[in-house]
């Protein structure tokens, strides 16, 4: 399986790296615009993958020579210092309007991840821009966000991270909310009381505490990706909360937000329906509202 990933920062390369011990994949290409700097990434990744067993080839070009890819995983953004999000939005989406139909018609086949920020709003323009089924386009959405959860939660229940089953769900940003109805240790479902207001402190400010100490954040974020490609390319049917189209009601246009998704070979292979109560409900509404108003910005700069 060939895996292209497209804007090579700090987030790309640790993917990049993170996918050469991914045996499910046979090929990796990164693609970027300075040609010399990713050059030097990929003789890098092929001198590191002599220490793994069955390590992909790893190629390096333009958009222009990106063809044939089964993933390709969309990491291209414009400099930022800035903490919002949001702040980057047109930006990022006139990058994505001038590649994202370049890689449709070389790729026809393949299968979008959407990492760049604000990833909700770009993995909906990205089902617009590419008019592929919205199964075949799957962001990032809160899956390092519920990572965070699930480990400030594991440190204070004294559990290991992988016995809790609890997600962020919503925009990946300010309005993102934690799933209570759905949170569980053990099969044992949580209450208010188990989750103390550091932890849901912790999930919230993690992300931006990171940026603010290093400039970036990108071994967590290329840990979440990698696990999204390694259940496509494998067709694990892994579930997780990516971001992926769904319906508010006629008051909402058509949008992406993160809820619980099976993902395989096909990509998002079914979206679950989570029951929220109706504090949730309202939070979920807030977080459509919210990415909504980024998209309307998004589309008034591109004139669509």
């Amino acid at each position: 399986m060939k895996v292209a990933i497209v804007g090579i920062g700090h987030v790309g390369a640790a993917l990049a790296y993170s996918l050469l011990e991914l045996e499910t994949v046979r090929e990796l290409m990164l693609v970027g615009r300075n040609l010399s700097r990713i050059e030097g990434e990929a003789i890098d990744l092929r001198h590191a993958g002599s220490f793994f067993a069955a390590p992909p080839s790893v190629s390096y070009g333009p958009v222009s020579e990106c063809r044939d890819s089964d993933i390709i995983v969309l990491c291209l953004s414009q400099k930022t210092t800035s903490l919002d999000r949001t702040h980057l939005a047109v930006d990022n989406a006139q990058l994505f309007a001038e590649v994202v139909p370049v890689l449709t018609r070389q790729n026809p086949n393949s299968i979008f991840v959407v990492a760049t920020n604000p990833v909700d709003s770009l993995t909906q323009l990205t089902i617009e821009l590419s008019d592929l089924p919205p199964s075949r386009v799957l962001g990032a959405g809160t899956v390092i966000d519920s990572c965070r959860f699930r480990h400030a939660l594991s440190d204070h229940l004294r559990v290991h991270p992988d016995d809790v089953r609890a997600y962020v769900l919503g925009e990946h940003g300010e309005s993102q909310f934690i799933w209570l109805s759905g949170a569980a240790v053990g099969g044992v479902r949580l209450e208010a009381s188990d989750i103390p207001l550091h932890v849901i402190e912790s999930t919230r400010s993690s992300g931006t505490d990171i940026f603010r100490l290093k400039g970036n954040t990108c071994y967590a974020i290329a840990q979440a990706l990698k696990l999204m490609v390694r259940s496509i390319a494998g067709n694990r049917l892994g579930t997780m909360p990516v971001s992926t189209q769904v319906n508010l009601g006629t008051d909402f246009p058509l949008l992406c937000l993160a809820t619980p998704c099976v993902v395989g070979r096909r990509g998002i292979e079914q979206v679950l329906k989570p029951h929220f109560s109706s504090e949730e409900q309202q939070m979920w509404l807030t977080s459509g509202r919210r990415v909504a108003a980024t998209l309307a910005e998004i589309h008034q700069s591109l004139g669509v």
